[in-house]
């Protein structure tokens, strides 16, 4: 339906569902042209991971399509900007009670992932956003990874 924001290998569309037009999604569209063997085998592992955490407060994960040239990621919509943008644009301080909410969001989700075996490794302002009825959420988990531990218990 449009952009709504760009990266190093696509761009990220907002879409909606052929049989519910009602349900918005964004789908993540990058160019497997672009990227190398390395990116791509990082992408697989964003993916990997992304299936494997279901928590309220990380972006969720729908589904994987390619083709020849695009991979494109479905995820949850979340249209309320990152937490960089809110902090910057609204001229003053967040209150000790704003903050306590957001952190405990955060590590609430942080746990879950540490309960899984995933290091999120690229948290940042511009890596939280806000959902619906704004809701908190990690986003982007290519540089995460699965702690050696967990694989070997995995691998058993």
């Amino acid at each position: 339906m449009k952009v709504l924001g760009s990266g190093s290998y696509g761009k990220v569309f907002l879409a909606e569902n052929k049989e519910d037009r009602s349900m918005k999604i964004a789908i993540k569209v990058m160019n497997k042209l672009q990227m190398s063997d390395e990116d791509l085998l990082g992408l697989r592992r964003e993916v990997t991971i992304m299936q494997q955490v279901d928590h309220p407060n990380i972006v969720k994960y729908f589904e994987t399509y390619d083709d020849k040239k695009y991979i494109y990621l479905c995820m949850e919509l979340c249209s309320g900007g990152d937490l960089f943008k809110k902090i910057t644009d609204r001229g003053k301080p967040m209150s000790e009670k704003e903050v306590s909410i957001i952190m405990e969001k955060l590590l609430k989700a942080l746990q879950h992932c540490h309960s899984q075996g995933i290091i999120h490794r690229d948290i940042k302002p511009e890596n939280i956003v806000y959902g619906k009825e704004d809701e908190i959420k990690f986003i982007d988990f290519g540089f995460a990874v699965i702690s050696k531990k967990k694989k070997a218990n995995l691998d058993v």
